[in-house]
């Protein structure tokens, strides 16, 4: 007798290489379309982030501004752009020019997008804001000194001035 053996097969299981490619392929487009409706919500977050940013900037840029130009004895500002702040005596002894010496002031500048603050004592210049646009000095029509910062472009264009009215002005 001869025995055979057979073997009895039944439904696979599993899936064959061209259902695995056309799956595969439908997840990626569907995962595309789904990255394409979400856009524009990252680009509006973006944007606010950006307005944020540019407001901050300005405020702080506003206030390194404040705080020197309330001890200044004298204000100049510069054919170049440059804002020259000579301050009163008792400010400049705090700062390391006791009198006799002359205190040689605080320089604000634009540079690219950046507002740099140098102060002869220190060893160089310090960005005091990052992403302006603008810093532009000019006479304010009721008299005084008109100081404007800008950030942005477009609708999320930001400005701020400020005016200084000190006794000691002048300009080139």
């Amino acid at each position: 007798m001869k025995s055979s053996t057979s073997l009895h097969r039944g439904p696979r299981a599993g899936h064959t290489l061209v259902e695995m490619i056309v799956v595969t392929t439908l997840l990626a487009l569907v995962t595309m379309l789904a990255a394409k409706a979400w856009a524009p919500l990252g680009k509006g977050t973006f944007g606010m982030r950006d307005r944020v940013v540019a407001s901050t900037e300005l405020r702080v840029a506003m206030e390194f501004l404040r705080r020197d130009l309330g001890a200044a004895k004298k204000v100049v500002w510069t054919s170049d752009g440059t804002l020259l702040i000579e301050r009163e005596t008792a400010a400049a002894t705090l700062a390391g020019y006791p009198p006799p010496r002359k205190d040689p002031g605080i320089h604000y500048r634009l540079k690219d997008d950046l507002l740099l603050r140098r102060e002869t004592i220190s060893v160089g210049e310090i960005v005091v804001a990052r992403s302006l646009s603008d810093f532009d000095l000019s006479r304010h029509k009721k008299g005084g000194l008109l100081i404007r910062l800008a950030a942005g472009k477009g609708e999320d264009a930001k400005d701020l001035s400020l005016v200084y009215t000190g006794s000691n002005q002048g300009g080139s």
